[in-house]
């Protein structure tokens, strides 16, 4: 309502499309980060309304240019976090095919990004989180319903899928190595409970040896800075928030922790 009506007039008052997309753009990053503070406080149903509001805003900006490559992340983004907020509040099967509703259209947008551009490491990750928390949603709804170990084990492999080629790109990238040890896990998990043992040990294997090498790397980067002072630099990104994109809170992702508990970092 009143919030949309102010991204319409910042609109309106720039000069050219261009300043307009970019006016607009900026006012539902605005709008999403005061969604991700008003969950961050527990207050789900305003951080829904305000997230939904921002992704009004970002859809009726679109039609000025639907080729704009930013703000069509920026509108995954934003699904990504209604998917969040609707699993906060999650109750039953309906809010499940809202969350799936919201995820398969990041998973769209991302797509087809990557299709015009498939080296763009953030729409990589991005589709990765997507495909990770589908897997974490059928997984959930598997403790009720087996049959969806299948398409929980589905999606895993994509997400599997996307983030290996992100470390295979950049094995320096701890986080990368960290999130496919998780993804091994979980898809370990769900293939020994549909008795495919054999290629759950070889999961669990593969995730243990990535995070022993993660840990070996570790100890040696702390050996190699010890008495060292280093300036910290976040590169601008302060506390996070304008990036727009909640993090993420798995319904999934740590049911593992049973099984191998030393993996912890």
């Amino acid at each position: 309502g009143a919030a949309l009506g102010r991204g319409e007039q910042l609109q309106n008052s720039a000069e050219t499309d261009d300043q307009k997309i970019e006016s607009a753009r900026l006012w539902g990053n605005t709008m999403m980060n005061r969604g991700i503070i008003q969950r961050a406080e527990g207050h789900l149903d305003e951080a829904k309304k305000t997230y939904e509001s921002a992704q009004e805003q970002r859809e009726q900006t679109l039609k000025l240019d639907p080729k704009t490559r930013r703000l069509r992340r920026d509108i995954a983004k934003g699904c990504v976090n209604l998917a969040n907020v609707l699993i906060d509040q999650s109750t039953g099967q309906e809010d499940a095919d809202k969350i799936r509703q919201q995820l398969n259209k990041a998973v769209g947008l991302l797509t087809a990004l990557l299709k015009q551009r498939a080296a763009d490491l953030q729409d990589r990750y991005l589709l990765m989180l997507c495909h990770r928390m589908l897997g974490d949603l059928h997984a959930k709804l598997a403790e009720s319903d087996p049959q969806q170990r299948g398409f929980a084990i589905d999606q895993y492999s994509l997400a599997e899928q996307a983030i290996r080629e992100l470390v295979g790109r950049n094995p320096d990238i701890a986080s990368y190595r960290l999130e496919l040890a998780r993804l091994l896990m979980n898809l370990g998990l769900m293939l020994a409970q549909e008795s495919k043992f054999p290629q759950s040990l070889g999961h669990f294997v593969s995730a243990q040896e990535l995070l022993l090498a993660l840990r070996d790397t570790s100890r040696a980067l702390r050996d190699t800075s010890q008495g060292d002072v280093a300036k910290q630099d976040d590169g601008g990104g302060g506390n996070g928030l304008t990036a727009g994109l909640a993090v993420a809170r798995p319904f999934f992702e740590f049911l593992f922790v049973p099984l191998l508990a030393h993996a912890a970092l």
